[in-house]
């Protein structure tokens, strides 16, 4: 079950994306800390500067989770011990 609402999430990402990409196809040039990054359309910008959260997002959260699933390690080791 798991599985297919993560297919169903991805293609629903997908047609949003599309949508977003296909409704803002003027060309915008993007300047990121003064240098020329490119001409795309305003909605591949949009897309990508959205995925790029995401994974900054991802990545932020990554240290704390990790700790957790440490901690529930030694938790569980412990308990099964004693």
């Amino acid at each position: 079950m798991k599985k297919i609402v993560q297919v169903l999430l991805l293609l629903v990402g997908l047609f949003v994306g599309l949508w977003i990409a296909q409704d803002n196809p003027d060309d915008v040039a993007v300047k990121l800390l003064g240098f020329p990054v490119g001409s795309l359309s305003l909605g591949v910008w949009l897309v990508l500067t959205f995925l790029l959260g995401v994974v900054v997002g991802l990545l932020a959260t990554l240290p704390s989770l990790w700790r957790l699933r440490r901690g529930l390690r030694r938790h569980s080791g412990s308990s099964a011990a004693g």
